[in-house]
């Protein structure tokens, strides 16, 4: 195959491949293998233009096979053919002018070739450059036996073509195509090129648009990409047409025929790098480095951004980063809101938050550990068991979750927090700087921004992770405070499933032993303030300042 054809098939190859984030991008191309030119048909007479770049073709009257670039039929020949007893040997062709230097183009990627095997069990050479795949070669079926030579003895049967991976002594991989016997030539796969010079009156290039197929009334499909038609997918000779399967992932799967016959093609709706979205129900994220597609970069220092695809929240687009998708259901509706991330600075743990009322809280239970003789422990334990701090976080005894030493507000100690508390008198204590532990004045508020105290418990739990509630369960969870039945311990655990106690950092003790939390249980749909010892471990919600 010369350097021309090569390049015209790569490039019919490429013009189904599309950039960007909303285009459609087919995914397989299959080609098929050589078709034969019967003895008495000229050459000149096949079609060969863009339509059917790359389609093989091989001559009986000449037993020699050919390739379409785009422009007129190459052939594939390759060593001169071994003289017949009578005949002469041909002369070996002269070696064609050297091409003009070309304009600089962007960075060149290597390609390389690799075997594979199709539904029918015909092997072949898969050849991919850079990430994508422009094309495959089939390995020919043997051919029929050839014509006797005019003085010569008959012709041996015709031999297959096949391709196979090779190594040169610099290291370079290739491609060896031999038919028969004879190795006809080798195509070594280029360097990565190198940076292209700009051009010096070269224009922007076009963004890039999407791919869709029409079904026409014969039952074929035309592939339009920017609007040009770019080919046709037809039914099989036996009358077997086509279908369209929506995976409903962003994917279309297009099968045409049945049986062995069948032929796939994989349609993209649209593409995040590699990966394939319904921009119907997610959105793509290119990240922070270079795309791939219109800037060229430095392997050494960076890499090519393959974006990340995330679901819509209520037709919104949000930095992952820094927001979440909040759903939530009040009243019978679905509600979707865009809800910021805390990023604690003392360990980088991420947590949810949600605004309820005036109030901004934190929508997960606080897992931070300060050192390890703590007075804290997993929630969601049982017996001497801890639970798991990645799903319930951790419990702490009050005088860890005001930020004091147990010697200073443990049990039995009288506790003075008057030195711990800032200009607006909340107790930050072993929340996140810009947080604090809320009291038994800022609780209530929070219950009556939910429906009222006699309905906080069910709005208040987690949909998930109780053993059983009471309540309509489309109320549960209605705000996305999402509290988890973490139980409690010091050492020893229960209530994991039947419970969430959460602490209050209110100034008033109920006595040096005792202090406020707020409490849910499963079988009530109130919430409410409660005491208990300040030794046993509760879970922490900040409240934000």
């Amino acid at each position: 195959m010369n350097q021309k054809s090569l390049l015209a098939f790569a490039a019919c190859a490429l013009m189904f491949v599309a950039c960007g984030d909303d285009v459609t991008e087919v995914n397989e191309i299959h080609q098929d293998g050589m078709a034969v030119l019967e003895a008495g048909l000229e050459l000149s007479k096949q079609k060969c233009d863009s339509a059917n770049v790359g389609e093989m073709l091989f001559v009986m009257d000449s037993s020699e096979a050919f390739i379409c670039d785009g422009e007129s039929w190459q052939t594939l020949k390759g060593a001169d053919g071994k003289d017949g007893e009578d005949g002469e040997k041909g002369d070996k062709g002269a070696k064609g002018d050297k091409g003009s230097k070309g304009d600089s183009g962007d960075d060149g990627t290597s390609c390389t070739a690799e075997p594979v095997k199709n539904s029918a069990g015909l092997d072949g050479i898969e050849v991919t450059c850079g990430k994508t795949v422009v094309g495959t070669i089939w390995n020919g079926k043997p051919g029929e036996d050839g014509r006797d030579g005019e003085d010569g003895d008959d012709g041996n049967d015709g031999a297959s073509c096949t391709a196979k991976l090779v190594e040169n002594d610099a290291g370079f991989e290739g491609l060896e195509v031999t038919c028969g016997k004879t190795v006809v030539g080798t195509i070594w796969n280029g360097k990565p090129g190198e940076n292209g010079k700009d051009g010096e009156d070269g224009d922007d290039g076009d963004d890039g648009t999407s791919c869709t197929a029409t079904v026409n009334q014969d039952g074929s499909f035309d592939l339009v990409c920017g609007g040009q038609k770019v080919g046709t997918i037809t039914n099989g000779e036996d009358g077997v047409g086509c279908t369209l399967d929506d995976e409903g992932d962003g994917k279309v799967t297009v099968s045409c025929g049945k049986g062995s016959a069948m032929t796939t093609t994989i349609l993209y709706k649209a593409v995040c790098g590699t990966k394939p979205y319904d921009p119907a129900k997610s959105f793509c994220s290119e990240g922070e480095l270079y795309s791939c597609d219109d800037k060229p970069y430095d392997p050494t220092m960076v890499f090519c951004s393959e974006g990340e695809v995330y679901e819509l929240c209520g037709g919104k687009n949000y930095d992952p980063k820094t927001r979440y998708c909040l759903e939530v259901t009040r009243d019978g509706s679905d509600i979707y809101s865009v809800e910021a991330l805390l990023t604690d600075s003392r360990d980088k743990q991420i947590y949810k938050t949600v605004k309820i009322g005036d109030q901004t809280w934190m929508a997960e239970n606080l897992n931070y550990s300060v050192k390890p003789n703590e007075q804290s422990w997993c929630g969601g334990g049982s017996g001497t068991t801890e639970g798991e701090c990645s799903v319930y976080g951790r419990l702490y005894t009050w005088a860890a979750a005001v930020g004091k030493s147990e010697d200073e507000c443990g049990y039995g100690h009288e506790c003075d927090l008057s030195d711990a508390k800032n200009e607006k008198g909340e107790v930050r204590g072993i929340c996140p700087e810009g947080w604090h532990l809320p009291s038994n004045d800022e609780w209530p508020t929070l219950f009556t921004a939910v429906g009222g105290e006699d309905k906080a418990g069910t709005a208040l739990k987690s949909k998930t992770g109780w053993k059983s509630q009471t309540g309509d369960a489309a109320d549960r969870d209605a705000y996305g405070f999402s509290a988890l039945p973490a139980g409690t311990g010091y050492g020893y655990f229960f209530g994991a499933g039947d419970s969430a106690h959460f602490w209050s950092a209110s100034q008033s003790e109920v006595s040096s032993n005792d202090a406020y939390s707020m409490v849910l249980y499963y079988d009530r749909e109130d919430a409410g303030l409660a005491c208990y010892y300040k030794y046993v471990g509760y879970s922490v919600r900040c409240l934000q300042d």
